[in-house]
């Protein structure tokens, strides 16, 4: 049933076009660019070093992106095979929690966990998307069940949470910190040292300057820019509640009748620590607490009175009306549906300016996609990985002196800049706001939509003639 309900629609919804937190009308642009990594897995065959458009990605251990390549090659580029492990990972974590509430606590308690989870917007929104958080979720709740488990308790717990140092890196360690076993922390270095010595060894500088400096100290421990002004303790509160009463409240409940539950304890406390000390405010970051909200509530002894029964009932039926809130609609970025006819005909490099297509069309087989962002003359943020230096973002007067073979992002200050970009290559296609297109520019002019303009080139590549199929397999 949770497969079912969290895969309606997947495949016709489109790529990086889902409010992740619809509160804050963040829309999963992370999808578009984890996607566009594991596709080119498949295409190039290296697998040990991630890319995003031709250029090492190292902000992220690959976990997902080999789950998300495995799907590709297994089934084809689509994308249900792109979205298959965060679905297959959301539909076993509610089959998990579920099971282990039963054999906690009863079939009561099995009965609002399951509901509570099933009616998630968090998970519904993260189980319908190709990004890394419903594998670690999966992954974080599995490592505490194993350790509640005779049998399992010895190496399993570290396995998980090995995997999910590997699915997302630091956040990956705090299954250790709940577990609190040296035996688990050797099995995890075990399973996840690897590709990140391998890397520290193949990629030294950079994956010292991406992961290390950028994701994990930058990211995580200094102040970088906000989707929200409201400080952590204000944010991560009043969002969850905004998306989910019902579990927020249930699960709030359920920790006063668990507080003897140890094990418990440490995987909320765990997560709310790490969540209010982690700098950047992103929901996503709620995702893993959810699972364990829905055990908070599990503890709540249902069973025991008429009133309780009562209550448990009106929790699942509150549980069963909000799925109604759910959007299964098939969005999809604005440009995708001219972005994939344009796939389809003889193409040039293509230069994206002011783009609102969250980075779709690297997705296609274009020949080239190179993207213009508007950047008003000031220095470009100088993290610990200097794009600037690597040519990797570039001025006008540096790609026009000389197109260079990275330069994936062009920082423009003034319109002046976009025409004298369009002027110089006749050969390139552009597709930008009419405002900024200069009217003597040496193209064929084709109206876009969203008051865009298509400048097209008289110069396409002769080569470059993809499957029809190709074009249309991602929505």
């Amino acid at each position: 049933m949770a497969a079912i309900r969290f895969s309606w629609n997947i495949q016709h919804a489109g790529l990086g076009a889902r409010l992740l937190d619809p509160v804050g009308h963040v829309a999963a642009q992370d999808e578009v660019v984890y996607s566009h990594t594991a596709l080119r897995m498949v295409s190039t065959g290296d697998w040990l070093t991630p890319k995003f458009m031709e250029r090492n990605a190292l902000y992220k251990p690959p976990l997902a992106y080999w789950l998300m390549a495995a799907s590709v090659k297994t089934f084809g580029p689509s994308a249900a095979a792109l979205r298959l492990p965060s679905l297959a990972a959301a539909a076993f974590l509610v089959l998990l929690i579920t099971t282990w509430a039963w054999r906690w606590r009863g079939p009561w308690a099995a009965g609002v966990a399951f509901s509570l989870l099933l009616s998630n917007q968090l998970l519904h929104n993260f189980a319908r998307v190709a990004t890394m958080d419903m594998v670690l979720t999966f992954a974080m709740a599995a490592a505490i069940y194993c350790a509640q488990q005779p049998t399992l308790a010895r190496t399993w717990p570290g396995v998980m949470a090995g995997l999910a140092i590997v699915t997302k890196g630091i956040a990956g360690l705090l299954p250790l910190i709940m577990l609190r076993s040296a035996w688990a922390i050797g099995i995890a270095a075990v399973v996840a040292a690897p590709w990140f010595l391998a890397q520290l060894a193949i990629n030294t500088e950079w994956f010292w300057q991406e992961f290390v400096l950028t994701e994990v100290l930058h990211w995580g421990l200094a102040s970088p820019v906000q989707t929200s002004g409201d400080a952590a303790w204000i944010f991560y509160p009043v969002r969850l509640f905004q998306m989910d009463p019902v579990v927020t409240l249930a699960g709030v409940a359920g920790l006063g009748f668990a507080w003897r539950e140890r094990w418990l304890l440490w995987w909320v406390g765990t997560l709310v620590a790490a969540v209010l000390a982690f700098q950047y405010h992103n929901i996503a970051y709620w995702v893993p607490l959810v699972p364990a909200l829905a055990m908070a509530a599990a503890a709540i002894p249902w069973e025991r009175n008429v009133w309780l029964k009562a209550a448990a009932i009106a929790v699942c039926s509150v549980s069963v009306a909000w799925i109604s809130q759910s959007n299964f609609a098939p969005e999809a970025v604005p440009p995708a549906a001219q972005l994939r006819a344009y796939c389809h005909q003889p193409g040039a490099e293509l230069i994206i300016v002011d783009p609102d297509d969250q980075f779709y069309a690297t997705l296609l087989p274009l020949p080239l996609v190179r993207y213009a962002f508007f950047n008003a003359g000031q220095a470009a943020d100088r993290a610990p990985l200097d794009f600037q230096a690597r040519k990797i973002l570039v001025r006008p007067e540096e790609f026009t002196r000389q197109p260079l073979p990275v330069a994936t992002a062009i920082l423009y200050r003034n319109q002046p800049d976009v025409a004298a970009l369009v002027r110089a290559h006749p050969e390139i296609d552009f597709l930008l706001p009419a405002t900024l297109a200069p009217g003597d520019a040496p193209h064929r002019r084709e109206v876009g939509v969203n008051g865009r303009v298509w400048l097209r080139s008289g110069l396409p590549d002769p080569t470059h003639r993809p499957d029809p199929g190709s074009c249309e397999s991602l929505p």
